[in-house]
């Protein structure tokens, strides 16, 4: 019998054709197409272990969606690669590596280089699939010629309870798996033949570069009592990022300087005031445009955001998310 607290979980990539159910004991055996190296396990702990699964192709690179009763699940692979996991719904994850231990929460991504850590799950869907170090770093030359690589042998959490630069990456990549599940409802040769695989890697690189430059940033002369007067200027941001807002506008609602909101921005938020601005006007146009209502276009979406220049928030959205506004809209569910 299904277990019911696992069907109220939501399922990613829920258009899939490909969907079945297994005991989550045979599951690196069941999918090898994901989990094709190294030691798997998943030890459940309850009596009546289930997991469901649905599975689709972006390009080159297999992705795999599931809910799954709790388990104790470790990975031990040859080294080359790291997991990207997805938490969309469910109970907190904890995660441990030696002394590196984390809590994955729902709504957050984790790139796992799978050096035999140990995640002990609660009832959790989520989306997986495996990214390769080499195309990675390729992706990452490519978009930066001054970098030479980035070491991915630590795991990477992006959280979407802290805005900022990680929780960016964990909100966009969700709202990316929600566009290939409108692919799928439509066809499902759409996501494989577009090749997105590449847009993940581009993602991924461009948060991984955005992150490290920010470490690179001066944390000094910022007001200790900031935080909770950031927290204010964020929920501001976030409920009238459709507004002509400038940094005067940022310096009036906050008390801070100019120069304060730079810095703090850069410390808390890896990014600069203006910047936090655009990434939460694109991000409300990637919800308008998966939505598609009747006379919506490119254009009025663009300006109902905030954007008065269409061919800048195209370049802007096409940056961000790898793929353009008009392709989002023509794919979006009526």
């Amino acid at each position: 019998m299904h277990d019911p607290r696992l069907s109220q979980l939501p399922l990613g990539l829920q258009s899939s054709s490909q969907f079945f159910s297994l005991n989550p004991l045979v599951l690196a055996e069941s999918i090898p197409e994901v989990f094709s190296r190294g030691n798997h396990g998943n030890r459940p702990t309850v009596d009546a272990p289930c997991a469901d699964f649905s599975l689709t192709s972006l390009g080159d690179l297999p992705v795999v969606a599931s809910r799954q009763t709790p388990s104790i699940i470790n990975e031990d692979e040859p080294g080359g690669s790291s997991t990207l996991a997805i938490c969309l719904a469910g109970d907190d994850v904890e995660y441990s590596e030696g002394t590196y231990q984390t809590r994955i929460r729902a709504k957050s991504a984790f790139l796992n280089p799978r050096h035999g850590g140990v995640a002990t799950t609660g009832y959790l869907s989520g989306i997986y699939c495996q990214i390769d170090h080499k195309r990675l770093n390729k992706t990452i030359r490519t978009i930066d010629q001054e970098k030479a690589s980035i070491k991915l042998d630590q795991p990477l959490l992006f959280e979407s309870s802290k805005p900022g630069k990680e929780g960016t990456f964990s909100s966009n990549i969700i709202a990316f798996f929600a566009f290939v599940d409108s692919l799928l409802k439509e066809n499902q040769s759409l996501p494989a033949a577009l090749c997105l695989d590449d847009t993940i890697y581009r993602m991924l690189a461009l948060s991984l570069l955005d992150d490290g430059d920010s470490r690179e940033c001066h944390q000094h002369n910022i007001n200790p009592n900031w935080n909770w007067r950031l927290d204010e200027l964020i929920d501001y941001i976030k409920t009238n990022s459709h507004l002509p807002l400038n940094l005067t506008d940022l310096e009036r609602i906050s008390h801070y300087s100019a120069r304060q909101l730079q810095y703090t921005f850069k410390a808390k938020l890896h990014c600069s005031p203006m910047q936090f601005i655009r990434n939460q006007r694109l991000s409300n146009a990637m919800e308008k445009l998966q939505v598609r209502r009747p006379g919506d276009t490119v254009s009025s979406i663009a300006r109902e955001c905030g954007y008065t220049n269409s061919q800048h928030f195209s370049r802007d959205f096409q940056k961000r998310f790898g793929v353009s506004p008009s392709a989002v809209l023509r794919h979006s569910q009526r």
